[in-house]
């Protein structure tokens, strides 16, 4: 049910979507949202801002300043009619800050690994980035070694480059290895904190992003 909520209100999910989503009365699909909202506090106000940036500005912006341009809007505001396409703008709009911004908060990641000279004396090769994640390759030997500092590595990175924009955003990192892509043997779960930072530095940091 929260998947369904974190990724359905994300693209602008209804009432009338989420009851045929979980199989509920709409009256319960609007009892569940509301208690979501109350939950996600900042969520519609998120929401709202997004529409006026389209409505007002035809573009929005993800956290390093890159745009999305929407073409159109003004000329579908004036003849009016365009609802349904005004309506998958608006869906567009806030799906765009969050998951580009991951996006290119992975690119960034990727980079470094491609370019981490510690990686490289120690034989362990970049083969692929897959979505979210990426494919390091590396004697069997080093690879828990491998996996602790990549995994720091990628955590820092995000959160270095985050921090340059003021948006500091501290992003989970875990770490999978084994013989082949698709046998897992080990795995190693998010470390507790950024090395950069503390529990205060934390708090400091969900501050300023809010």
């Amino acid at each position: 049910i929260a998947k369904t909520f974190n990724f359905g209100l994300g693209y602008g999910m209804t009432e009338v979507a989420l009851a045929g989503r979980l199989n509920c009365t709409k009256e319960r699909a609007i009892e569940l949202l509301a208690m979501y909202m109350g939950i996600v506090e900042k969520l519609d106000d998120y929401f709202a801002r997004q529409r006026r940036a389209v409505k007002y500005h035809g573009v929005v912006y993800n956290i390093f300043d890159r745009r999305r341009q929407f073409y159109g809007v003004q000329t579908m505001k004036h003849f009016g009619g365009y609802k349904k396409q005004m309506g998958h703008i608006y869906r567009t709009s806030y799906n765009f800050p969050v998951q580009s911004s991951a996006s290119d908060i992975h690119s960034r990641a990727t980079i470094r690994i491609d370019q981490d000279e510690w990686l490289r004396d120690n034989e362990a090769w970049l083969v692929a980035s897959i979505h979210d994640s990426v494919m390091i390759e590396v004697d069997i030997e080093k690879a828990a070694e491998v996996a602790s500092y990549v995994q720091k590595l990628m955590q820092d990175s995000a959160y270095e480059v985050t921090a340059a924009v003021g948006r500091p955003w501290i992003v989970p990192v875990d770490v999978e290895w084994g013989p082949a892509w698709e046998t897992v043997t080990h795995h190693l779960t998010q470390r507790t904190e950024v090395h950069t930072g503390t529990k205060d530095k934390c708090e400091e940091c969900e501050r300023v992003a809010a």
